[in-house]
């Protein structure tokens, strides 16, 4: 398991590295964050990270693409060194063990699990079996944990407990309780040990368990009787958000919303807050994969080599700008393409997309062996040109990418294209007109590259496709135009011919997947709207097809 892990990071750290984002928290102290990469990370999900008072033990849930399941991982850090994060073995079964929580003083280990012999409500009529996540404990004794027992007292139910948490003394412990597979209708709880289990139940109350999704009641180390939790209420930043709460003699504080310094329109969760460390878990763009850790500070590893958000020895640090008056955009989204490295020129490399912070800018750093990439204003706010940028090693770039402001009309009715960006951009709701019919998000309307005269669809833009079909599934009243487009190769007609393969060759997937033909329109366009001009890796980039959202009933 552990070679697995350390392979499975090495290769994802080969494509992409860490983004770094300077923040300040909005309660207090103003602190680094990054993502240490190889050294945590996987390309699968790296997930509830939790550590001790001092900073120097952090437990976490992982698991791989190859794995199945979920294991809890920990890792030190001694002497300022993060040692190579290694799986507990006394506490992993067969089954997911995930969302771990460990003491102030590193001594207990709590964590939520789905394995054999614990309270999951009985079979359904059809003999449908239904597990539920239960909470277990360990203790360390001699430098060993012990084998994990169910919690002492009345916190496991037949319903999911997860995400368990102990205050700082550790007299009480929190956790989130919710109905099998219905995590929508989760309620932050807390209990009090006594005479050896934990007793009393009792809801938080409603000022923080606002019905919203709310997971990991997590205490400060720096701060008496303040915890933070996770919430997706609205006036938030986008997803799970983390919010924070004062305990004193009149109870819980109201929430207040930690800011842009941690939250972001992705999911972020499971703060942990001590003097020496601060550390949580985020899906969003630039990581490694699903849900990566991210660290305050330095993040050096056992081999010595510092990450850090400083001393970048190859970067570039993009500002983004309004293009009419120059001043910065904080939350502007930009669309970045990295070549591939594979030396395969017909294989293009990928978007990514990221939003700059609260400075208008993004910091990334690149890979050994890129040259360039592609920056494109693209979000539904502001768009603009796509710029190509070349990579100069050793050093640390600042460039301005200029930004210009969507109209009404140019973000209502031009579905999101800004004039005169040469560009078909991603289409959002608001772009397009559309009407979600259900609460489902509208996924990103990536294109799928293909290799030169070829329509065949390749493996990795499978999960493209099933994002689109999905949405179309559970939204009957939206439908989908297909653009099929060629790179400048060969003669008009049969890059023509190319571009329509291409387009006929997603509908049939479509159709196999149980779309209506009759929701799907195809629009081939050849070699006439290329999405960049340039050279050979931009040829790849040019063979393409696109996706745009539309009222039913409005293909025209």
């Amino acid at each position: 398991m552990h070679n697995s892990r350390w392979i499975k990071t090495t290769a994802a750290g080969a494509a992409i590295l860490f983004i770094l984002t300077a923040t300040y928290l909005t309660y207090g102290e103003s602190a680094a964050f990054n993502n240490p990469g190889l050294l945590i990370n996987t390309a699968g999900d790296d997930y509830s990270p939790s550590c001790t008072a001092d900073g120097k033990t952090v437990v976490f849930s992982s698991r791989s693409e190859e794995e199945s399941t979920h294991k809890i991982y920990t890792c030190t850090n001694e002497g300022g060194v993060w040692t190579e994060p290694c799986p507990i073995l006394e506490v992993s079964s067969e089954s997911n063990d995930e969302t771990p929580f460990i003491s102030a003083d590193g001594q207990i280990l709590l964590f939520s699990s789905d394995r054999p012999g614990g309270y999951s409500p009985s079979a359904t009529a059809d003999n449908n079996k239904r597990i539920t996540y239960d909470i277990y404990i360990s203790r360390k004794v001699n430098g060993q944990w012990t084998i994990p027992e169910l919690l002492p007292g009345e916190v496991n139910t037949n319903m999911n407990e997860r995400s368990p948490s102990l205050s700082a003394d550790g007299r009480t412990i929190f956790f989130t309780r919710f109905p099998y597979r219905n995590i929508s209708k989760s309620v932050l709880y807390m209990a009090e040990w006594d005479s050896g289990k934990f007793t009393g139940i009792k809801a938080l109350p409603e000022t923080i368990n606002s019905g919203s999704y709310e997971l990991s009641f997590i205490p400060s180390y720096t701060r008496a009787g303040v915890y933070s939790f996770a919430s997706r209420r609205g006036g938030g930043f986008g997803g799970w958000d983390i919010y924070y709460t004062t305990f004193n003699e009149k109870g819980f504080s109201d929430p207040v919303n930690a800011g842009a310094a941690v939250n972001s329109r992705f999911d972020d969760l499971y703060f942990n807050d001590t003097a020496a460390l601060k550390i949580f878990c985020s899906n969003r763009t630039g990581g490694f994969g699903g849900y990566d850790i991210y660290i305050s500070g330095r993040a050096v590893s056992a081999g010595g080599k510092e990450k850090a958000a400083v001393n970048l020895q190859t970067g570039i640090r993009i500002t983004v700008k309004d293009g009419s008056g120059g001043r910065a955009i904080a939350g502007a989204e930009l669309s970045i393409y990295r070549q591939s490295l594979s030396g395969d020129t017909d294989q293009a490399g990928r978007w990514d997309l990221f939003t700059s912070d609260n400075r208008g800018q993004i910091l990334l750093n690149t890979a050994e062996g890129e040259r360039w990439i592609m920056v494109r204003p693209s979000g539904k706010t502001h768009q603009g040109k796509t710029v190509r940028v070349r990579i100069a090693p050793g050093r640390v770039q600042d460039i301005e990418i200029y930004a210009e402001k969507l109209t009404d009309s140019a973000s209502g009715k031009n579905s999101g294209k800004a004039e005169n960006t040469g560009t078909t951009d991603r289409k959002g709701l608001e772009g397009s007109g559309i009407t979600r019919s259900d609460g489902s998000a509208l996924p990103e309307l990536k294109p799928v590259y293909f290799a030169f005269n070829s329509a065949e669809i390749r493996t990795e833009y499978v999960p493209v496709l099933h994002g689109i079909i999905e949405y179309l599934r559970k939204n009957p009243g939206t439908d989908v135009i297909i653009k099929g487009h060629a790179d400048r190769r060969g003669s008009k007609k049969a890059n023509y011919k190319i571009s329509r393969l291409r387009a006929e060759k997603v509908v049939r997937y479509m159709k196999t997947m149980g779309i209506d033909e009759s929701r799907i329109k195809i629009i081939p366009l050849g070699e006439t709207d290329p999405q960049i001009h340039g050279g050979r890796y931009d040829d790849a980039l040019n063979r393409r097809v696109e996706f745009e959202f539309v009222n039913k009933g409005s293909k025209k």
